[in-house]
């Protein structure tokens, strides 16, 4: 019997009642390349020791891996949440754009009244008068569909 405690050779189950585990415990260490068998079954106390304290770095190693990810990811979030919100910050709420399209609307509409005085012709000015009134109605069309589609969300079928 070897007197140095490292090369005492112990079975599966001396092996993991000595680091307070079960035998499949031991088994995946060894299948794991952990833990070197001495023959089946049988185990340097000095090399189990070894393995498991390899197996336990190990974990505590990709642990710091996992969380240097977490971190990683965590911190691409934060840039992607900082985009979102300098990007609403440069969008204009719905009420205000369409706040904006009837002030646009209205400052046309003022500067074109009485547009049809600009001739003396009666008939010329039925015509123009017809016209500014059609340009109007169109604008109107189109400035409720613009504020429908904004209301809606279906900016892709606006104008």
């Amino acid at each position: 019997m070897p007197t140095n405690l490292e090369d005492r050779i112990v079975t599966t189950k001396e092996a993991a009642a000595l680091i307070e585990r079960s035998d499949t415990f031991i088994r995946g260490l060894v299948n794991s390349g952990y833990i070197a068998q001495h023959s089946r079954g049988k185990y340097k106390t000095g090399e189990v020791v070894a393995g498991v304290i390899a197996y336990y770095e190990d974990k505590v190693a990709e642990g710091r891996r996992d969380n240097t990810a977490t971190a990683a990811s965590e911190a691409r979030t934060r840039e992607i949440e900082a985009r979102i919100a300098a990007r609403a910050s440069h969008l204009m709420p719905t009420e205000d754009a369409l706040s904006v399209m009837a002030e646009i609307t209205q400052m046309f509409e003022t500067e074109f009244v009485g547009f049809e005085n600009v001739t003396n012709n009666p008939e010329m000015r039925r015509t123009l008068q017809k016209e500014v009134d059609g340009i109007f109605t169109r604008l109107a069309a189109k400035a409720e569909q613009a504020g429908e589609a904004l209301r809606t969300g279906d900016l892709d079928n606006m104008l």
